[in-house]
């Protein structure tokens, strides 16, 4: 993050925060599932060694499956995980389905020609990685790869047909990394070969604070909304946001509806006071899946922080705008 976007969240932190994290509180994620007819969210809990965030729902014959970030809480890496959704809308325990060296987030699962692909986010590596399921949900392969001159977050796919998968995503402004705007990318496949490319001249608006997805589109009566993650000039995934698809899948300005923390139930006794963001939306028959950031106390916490900031300098980044 640019250093003064450090330096704004810093004081926008306030007194008390910054306390909670003087005495051990860090920042954790979640995921909640709310099942239907039921108005609280049943939250699963991080372990010592990951986090998970960026819930994306998909049905397998009778089966939900939950595939998320895991995200490594020593080596700060994301990996891809999957569970199951119960009826009682808990979880089971995440289990690891892919691993790079890099950082991976945001595991878009979806259908192609009758075999199911997964596109995950892989920004980190300046590449679109196609994935395919070579044993489902459990076991994959990567089946294309294509470097990208800018960073690509948070693809969905917007329009399959037999030959190509037009995608939906966004860049981050590397001088203000909370500033988003939309892009487009197309994959091909032509007899067999497969290729990437983006598509230019398309009129997005320039650099804001809400373009960007957070889930899959989902029906509404008479529409699709496609969720988007709002942030803050200060902190990232604040609410998620409803919008309206445009020609194209694009998002209309207009917000629909939102998810704000203020309007969450939860049935674990999480402090209101400790809540920070919701940045992912899922739903699967009928069950609504998010994921939340929040503050909470747990020991070592502190040993941690200063983990991160000795390999932070040590690897050169300290030194960085």
């Amino acid at each position: 993050m640019h250093q003064m976007s450090k330096l704004k969240r810093f004081i926008a932190l306030g007194p008390i925060i910054l306390l909670k994290k003087a005495v051990g509180f860090e920042e954790v994620f979640a995921v909640g599932v709310r099942p239907p007819n039921r108005s609280e969210y049943v939250l699963s809990d991080y372990s010592r060694d990951f986090w998970y965030a960026d819930p994306i729902a998909f049905k397998y014959g009778d089966t939900r499956y939950l595939f998320t970030e895991a995200y490594d809480r020593k080596s700060h890496i994301g990996h891809i995980a999957v569970s199951e959704i119960a009826d009682d809308g808990r979880i089971s325990a995440p289990r690891m389905i892919i691993k790079e060296d890099y950082h991976m987030s945001f595991p878009y699962v979806f259908e192609w020609n009758g075999e199911i692909f997964m596109i995950p986010e892989t920004s980190d590596n300046m590449t679109i990685n196609l994935y395919k399921s070579t044993g489902f949900p459990y076991n994959w392969e990567l089946f294309a790869q294509f470097p990208t001159s800018e960073p690509v977050v948070d693809a969905i796919v917007t329009v399959v047909d037999d030959s190509k998968l037009h995608l939906l995503a966004s860049t981050y402004n590397p001088d203000a990394p909370l500033y988003v705007k939309y892009l487009e990318y197309c994959i091909e496949n032509k007899g067999g070969e497969l290729t990437c490319h983006k598509e230019e001249n398309k009129a997005f608006r320039d650099w804001n604070l809400m373009d960007r997805n957070a889930g899959k589109p989902v029906a509404n009566g008479d529409g699709i909304l496609i969720p988007t993650q709002e942030s803050s000039e200060t902190d990232y995934g604040i609410r998620v946001n409803f919008r309206r698809r445009a020609e194209g899948y694009v998002p209309e300005d207009a917000v629909q509806s939102a998810i704000e923390l203020k309007d969450i139930r939860y049935a674990d006794n999480i402090s209101r006071n400790n809540l920070i963001g919701v940045h992912t939306y899922s739903r699967i028959d009928d069950f609504e899946i998010i994921d939340i950031r929040y503050y909470k106390y747990t020991f070592g916490a502190n040993i941690r922080r200063l983990s991160r900031m000795l390999n932070h300098f040590r690897s050169g980044k300290g030194n960085s705008a």
